[in-house]
């Protein structure tokens, strides 16, 4: 399904009270967007956005989960989702999450190097620690956890 140009206006009036730090009236905006498209995921992803900036970290993680459903190739919903966790004090087993991601999309191949590439792609540092915490426990490279 399509957002409608009503919808679209109310998506991009969300992203930039987001950017203005202002989530409680980007998520007025959301709710004014046609019901049945809510779980559109350009929605979803916006609705992500607000959840972190109110540090609602279930429903951060709920969306999270649903954008890796919908979109499994997009690492977006991957990194809040592990991001999501870290918060949780899950860190290792975001670092899972996220090397899945990256493994999956080709940035992570072999693990000896994944602290290596993290840092250089300049992912978060709680990322890096992730890496280099319990992490190394949870992974077996050659199955990636499911969504």
């Amino acid at each position: 399904m399509n957002l409608s140009t009503t919808d679209l206006h109310l998506l991009r009036a969300a992203e930039g009270w987001i950017e203005l730090g202002d989530w409680q009236s980007a998520n007025e905006e959301l709710e004014n967007i046609t019901p049945t498209l809510r779980a559109h995921p350009d929605v979803l992803k916006m609705r992500v956005a607000v959840y972190m900036a109110a540090k609602h970290w279930e429903l951060t993680l709920a969306v999270a989960e649903k954008l890796v459903e919908l979109l499994p190739g997009d690492l977006n919903g991957w990194i809040h989702r592990s991001f999501a966790l870290h918060e949780f004090k899950r860190t290792a087993e975001a670092g899972r999450v996220i090397y899945d991601a990256t493994w999956r999309a080709g940035y992570v191949k072999p693990f000896v190097h994944a602290k290596e590439q993290a840092t250089f792609f300049g992912l978060p540092a709680w990322v890096v620690e992730a890496l280099t915490t319990g992490f190394m426990e949870l992974v077996d490279d050659s199955k990636p956890a499911a969504p």
